[in-house]
């Protein structure tokens, strides 16, 4: 047992304390590490069934959300100043007996995790605009409830779309023989131009800009297609479309220009003159199965691609993807510079501090209880952290480990979950398998699989009852 001690903050509602419970359950089983709890008991809807809390009086001008922010950037304040700690948000589940290890894993005064995305990513959730119709939570949950809707209604072409996405970069990708490197962009846009033009938004508006060169490139693709036949018949082909896809030498697979036959075995059929695609049941598959034409056309949102921006018909700003407004406000406010606009910045979910992290820490909960009194900043404390990490040095600091703070998050596509707590990124790192959940987004949603699979080892491990309910 090393000498590190894990430590929650939690105020307020009975879902955080629900959550909490479930939390403290989970890492006592798996760690052998002392855990704290800070909460300001006069707030709780419900009382916190643990051996070791620590109750503090929080400003009674605060709210509940900003006096557990309070708390949590206060840590050094109310802990023995002699040990190590470890801060949990109280969404973080332990599902690894090697939890402890995060003790062995600082670096410098603090060691915070990445978030999951760049700080001009983060910035909407952070700071006002005023230009905005509605406050970032809700026009957030706008788009977020189309984007489920629109996938719950497409989601024949979605599968479709990703399965000629997946075979034509097979094609582009494999064909990589000296013999053809000179022709390899012809002969993958055969097989992608059609669906580029369809479905990709930001191919239609350099299409439209440069129709002529398009068409010349187009058509000359069509020619070398024609030319390389017999060639490439001769060297190469395709197994048949599936998620093992890959090109061999010769052997008794479908040859890799029988492309529109083969996806045709799954039910799917290209009109090369009407340029139109047809799924299993005959329909066709155009336009409104792309995720932005659907929100125009259905429900009057535009989506800005070049600055990522939703609107509503009439012009009215509801929700920015990314900004560089919290750069602004962190100047003006604290003058601190901060030189990088795509900085990757820290998640507070989870981090490492001691007796050398004080000042550090200081400086994150002055600038923290600053912003509750300013209207123009959001009531987090993550924008402040980037303030505090740009004022002492500390931007280029290592991080812990992904799976010290895995975002299991709900929404992100990205992100694979393949069972039994092993995730992939679609473009990036494999066979993750973290020691840290963090589900901060559908806690406790006995649809989700992941939720489903985090119920299933509670109850496997007896850290669960065999009848439990999670009571949100």
């Amino acid at each position: 047992m090393s000498s590190g001690k894990f430590v929650f903050v939690v105020c307020g509602s009975k879902g955080h304390i629900h959550s909490l419970q479930l939390a403290l359950r989970y890492l006592s089983y798996f760690s052998s590490n002392e855990i704290i709890v800070l909460t300001d008991e006069f707030r709780n809807e419900i009382p916190i069934k643990w051996k070791n809390v620590i109750n503090i009086k929080t400003p009674s001008s605060l709210s509940n959300h900003q006096a557990s922010i309070y708390l949590k950037t206060g840590l050094h304040k109310f802990l023995d100043p002699k040990f190590q700690y470890c801060y949990l948000d109280s969404d973080v589940l332990a599902i690894s007996s090697n939890v402890d290890k995060i003790f062995s894993m600082n670096a410098g005064p603090v060691t915070f995790s990445t978030d999951h995305c760049k700080m001009d990513r983060f910035s909407p959730a952070a700071v006002i605009n005023p230009q905005m119709e509605l406050d970032y939570e809700s026009g957030s949950k706008i788009i977020r409830d189309l984007y489920f809707e629109w996938k719950s209604t497409y989601q024949n072409s979605i599968k479709f779309y990703k399965r000629i996405d997946e075979y034509s970069k097979y094609a582009f990708n494999e064909i990589n023989d000296q013999k053809f490197g000179v022709f390899r962009d012809y002969i993958y846009r055969y097989f992608v131009m059609a669906q580029l033009i369809m479905f990709d938004p930001r191919f239609k508006i350099k299409y439209n800009q440069r129709r002529v060169v398009f068409s010349i490139k187009y058509l000359c693709s069509l020619i070398v297609f024609f030319g390389l036949k017999w060639l490439i018949n001769r060297e190469f082909r395709f197994m048949p479309l599936n998620s093992e896809s890959h090109l061999v030498k010769k052997g008794n697979s479908k040859n890799v220009l029988h492309f529109l036959k083969s996806i045709k075995s799954y039910g799917y059929e290209f009109n090369f003159f009407q340029q139109k695609w047809k799924d299993q049941a005959g329909n066709e598959i155009d336009k409104e199965s792309l995720t932005w034409e659907y929100f125009h056309e259905n429900r009057g949102y535009y989506f800005d691609l070049e600055n990522d921006k939703w609107s509503t018909k009439e012009g009215q700003l509801i929700v920015e993807e990314r900004s560089d407004l919290l750069r602004q406000r962190i100047r003006e406010k604290f003058g601190v510079n901060v030189s990088n606009p795509q900085w990757q910045h820290w998640n507070g979910g989870v981090f490492l501090f001691d007796n050398s992290s004080h000042e550090f820490l200081d400086t994150w909960h002055n600038y923290t209880m600053e912003i509750f009194k300013d209207e123009k900043w959001r009531v987090r404390d993550q924008g402040t952290l980037i303030a505090t990490a740009w004022k002492h040095g500390l931007q280029d600091n290592p991080t812990l480990p992904i799976g010290m703070n895995f975002l299991a998050d709900y929404y992100a596509d990205q992100i694979q979950y393949k069972g039994s707590f092993i995730f992939d990124f679609k473009e990036g790192q494999k066979g993750i398998k973290p020691c840290f959940l963090h589900i901060y987004h559908h806690f406790g949603d006995e649809k989700w699989k992941l939720w489903q699979d985090v119920i299933e080892l509670g109850k496997k491990e007896g850290i669960l009852p065999a009848d439990y309910k999670y009571a949100s």
